[in-house]
């Protein structure tokens, strides 16, 4: 069942509150607990809807050019990137959040789907995906382009990822099997540090490289666990009051 759910983390647990207004999975975001963005995903069809968190509850605004899901998103509620995804095809479509409208801009290299990303819209990374295969392609926006960089350790899908350009993290995923796999970005490549405590996939995540959250997921069965990144190893902490992926 494709759900609507949204809960706020407080710092120790979570608590649910207004929900979206269109129900659907395999949507991306980005902002903060103050200001978001919702937008694609899938509820027997491709959407390109998009809406916005006013701290208190969920508005429908400007739509995607391009309806899909499984795609990856950055940056805050003024301006936002959104990228990859799947249709009936893989895309590689990227397209710039001003603050009230979206607009398509330079492709990725590799076109994907359940891919991550982090950053903002002048400087971001997305890393990851499936187009057939698992991959460990890892590709830098640098404001108007991708180019591909440095591969990740593991490649893998269903994967999430939060921070920056010169500091960010990617963890789970699923690679034939479900994957606890943690890596650190340097800015320049990565290096693998200590693995999650659930190993799942189609998890979410946020914040930086020194204090992080792991959320919800998929291992066999749809999870509510949550882990707190301490900028070295994970800790389970209180659950979702939904499980989900």
């Amino acid at each position: 069942v494709y759900l609507n759910t949204t809960e706020k983390w407080s710092g120790s647990s979570w608590a649910t509150t207004s929900a979206l207004n269109v129900v659907r999975g395999s949507l991306a975001g980005c902002g903060d607990v103050t200001n978001a963005l919702s937008f694609g995903g899938y509820t027997s069809n491709y959407l390109n809807i998009t809406e916005k968190w006013s701290g208190s509850s969920w508005a429908i605004t400007s739509n995607l050019n391009v309806a899909r899901y499984g795609l990856a998103g950055c940056g805050d509620v003024t301006n936002a990137l959104s990228f990859g995804g799947v249709t009936s095809n893989y895309l590689n479509t990227t397209e710039k959040w001003s603050g009230s409208s979206w607009a398509t801009t330079s492709n990725l290299n590799v076109a994907r789907s359940s891919l991550a990303g982090c950053g903002d819209v002048n400087n971001a990374l997305s890393f990851g995906g499936y187009t057939g295969g698992y991959l460990n392609t890892t590709e830098k926006w640098s404001g108007s382009s991708w180019a591909t960089t440095s591969n990740l350790n593991v490649a893998r899908q269903g994967l999430a990822g939060c921070g920056d350009i010169n500091n960010a993290l990617s963890f789970g995923g699923y690679t034939g099997g479900y994957v606890g796999t943690t890596e650190k970005w340097s800015g320049s490549s990565w290096a693998t540090t200590s693995v999650l405590s659930q190993f799942r996939g189609s998890l979410a995540g946020c914040g930086d490289i020194n204090n992080a959250l792991s959320f919800g997921g998929y291992t066999d069965t749809y999870v509510g666990i949550t882990e707190k990144w301490s900028g070295s190893s994970w800790a389970i902490t209180s659950n979702l009051n939904v499980a989900r992926y």
